[in-house]
């Protein structure tokens, strides 16, 4: 608690500073501490009193903070035998720090993200169901075209093969009528051409006839005059035979004086009867 004499002092202190002020403002304005100067009938000293009241008030505050700012020093206890304590410290019953806020832990990412929302089990599902069906769908294309493919290869080896079968009889059949040709101008008689000309397909005819069962029970069949080609046997049953060579002409033997000629395939009255050997296949397109 103050005491009187603590404002004693300070007053005391504050008069001599007031006259210390004084002193030191009159000799640096060049007066002297009676001097003064006369404004009309009233003496005026070099500072007037509010003035120095103020100057002495701000040196006296300032007398006063000293004297009493010890009364508010710091009261922390600097007891040499107390350790205080550090604020960075770590309290030994405390967990370790696992490292700052913004950090990441347990996987998660820091900030603002977090671990990843799962996706709909439905839509996955739905999904991974929408895929399956597109394999799906995409298998059995392939695996139609892969038949169609298929399809089309076989059909294609089969008109291959029919076309090679059917090249084969044409062969024979011009096999025929060029052996016949090869007989113009030998003396036989109409027979004897066709089983030279038969001899020459690998058919062993033996001795024939004009009848029309001697040529097919050799593996010959009928067909329309209209539609004869190149090697056929052309019958008149019981008069006549000859080879046709297509193109009208036909291989006549016995003509003339049994002489073996090329001449009209109409050389003979009446529509003759068509044998022909070696049928071939008809080709069917797709």
């Amino acid at each position: 608690m103050l005491k009187q004499n603590d404002f004693q002092v300070p007053h005391a202190s504050a008069s001599t500073e007031e006259r210390g002020t004084e002193q030191l403002v009159s000799n640096r304005s060049g007066l002297g501490p009676a001097a003064h100067r006369t404004l009309g009938d009233r003496p005026v000293r070099g500072l007037n009193r509010a003035s120095k009241l103020g100057i002495a008030g701000v040196a006296a505050m300032a007398l006063i903070g000293g004297l009493v700012a010890p009364a508010y020093a710091d009261t922390t206890d600097t007891n040499p035998g107390v350790t205080q304590e550090d604020p960075t410290g770590t309290d030994p019953a405390l967990p370790p720090s696992t490292g700052s806020a913004g950090s990441t832990g347990s996987g998660e990412t820091g900030g603002s993200t977090g671990t990843t929302t799962p996706a709909d089990p439905a839509a996955a599902a739905a999904a991974a169901a929408k895929a399956a069906a597109a394999k799906k769908k995409a298998l059995a294309k392939k695996k139609a075209l892969a038949k169609k493919k298929a399809l089309a290869k076989k059909k294609a080896q089969a008109r291959a093969k029919i076309r090679k079968y059917n090249h084969s009889v044409k062969v024979k059949r011009a096999r025929i009528a060029r052996s016949a040709l090869h007989q113009i101008g030998d003396y036989q008689d109409c027979t004897r051409v066709a089983e030279r000309a038969l001899s020459r397909i690998g058919k062993h005819p033996g001795d024939l006839g004009t009848q029309v069962g001697d040529y097919t029970r050799l593996g010959g069949h009928r067909v329309s005059a209209k539609h004869k080609k190149v090697g056929d046997i052309l019958i008149w049953p019981g008069r006549h035979v000859a080879i046709y060579l297509g193109h009208g002409k036909a291989i006549h033997g016995g003509w003339g004086g049994y002489r073996t000629v090329k001449a009209s395939a109409s050389a003979e009255p009446g529509t003759p009867v068509v044998v022909r050997y070696f049928k071939g296949k008809q080709l069917h397109r797709a």
